[in-house]
């Protein structure tokens, strides 16, 4: 869909806190060109100043809001790659069941051993046959965090399940894991990339720490809250200087 005023834009999120307290409001948003060979823009509104910072875009390793996951992990850039396809593997992957995927207790809590890890009465896990694509990151686009990344992606949807992630001596650092769950959508019940997301962990075996996110359910068209149904505001840095009106 080629929205009239994208201005060029294909990809735009905001990610907001709201605990704790302290920080909440403090929100980032990123803005992905249509076009791949141009960077994408990173905005922060941060509530202590009141202000809008445009960030730098070649930040690429930096923290999403203080969390394990990084920038690339939303909006990576297909030139920045030399990319292959290794093949295809038979691998285990859950899905939640609608009624318990987003309630933060079918989940393992801290101080559990692995925080996020989805309890066996939440759902099930199902065979899929996935292709493993290695993207290489190319030297020549200077420096960068991993050596090189490996997305376990779903040939049926394009979804992506399991993400490994390699530091520059080719030893594993972090791992992406992401629990889906089948989403109503205008009389489908069906899987949508990003929206169909129930649970989502960085996992930094490097350094034993985790983070695990439990979302909520993904709202559309007439149900969507009305403070979100303005996506020119919604999408664009302009709309950040209203979040605490």
């Amino acid at each position: 869909m080629d929205l009239p005023f994208s201005k060029g834009t294909f990809y735009s999120s905001r990610f907001m806190v709201e605990l704790p307290e302290q920080s909440k409001y403090t929100t980032e948003l990123t803005m992905q060109p249509d076009d791949p060979t141009k960077v994408e823009e990173v905005y922060a509104f941060l509530p202590s100043l009141r202000r809008v910072l445009r960030l730098s875009s070649a930040a690429r390793c930096s923290p999403i809001l203080g969390t394990d996951f990084i920038q690339d992990d939303n909006t990576w850039l297909p030139t920045n790659f030399d990319i292959s396809v290794l093949g295809k593997k038979k691998v285990l992957v859950p899905i939640a069941d609608p009624a318990k995927a987003f309630d933060l207790k079918s989940y393992v809590q801290p101080p559990g051993t692995f925080p996020g890890w989805m309890k066996p009465e939440t759902g099930k896990w199902e065979l899929r046959n996935l292709y493993v694509i290695d993207l290489k990151w190319l030297t020549a686009r200077g420096a960068y965090c991993y050596s090189h990344r490996i997305f376990f992606a779903d040939p049926e949807t394009w979804i992506v399940y399991w993400a490994e992630n390699y530091d520059n001596n080719g030893k594993l650092w972090k791992a992406l894991w992401i629990v889906w769950v089948p989403t109503d959508y205008r009389g489908q019940h069906t899987l949508i990339d990003i929206a169909s997301i129930s649970a989502a962990m960085a996992v930094d075996f490097q350094n034993s720490h985790i983070t695990a996110t439990v979302e909520t359910p993904t709202t559309t068209d007439d149900d969507v809250p009305g403070e979100f149904k303005d996506i020119a505001a919604i999408a664009n840095p302009g709309g950040l200087v209203r979040i605490m009106k």
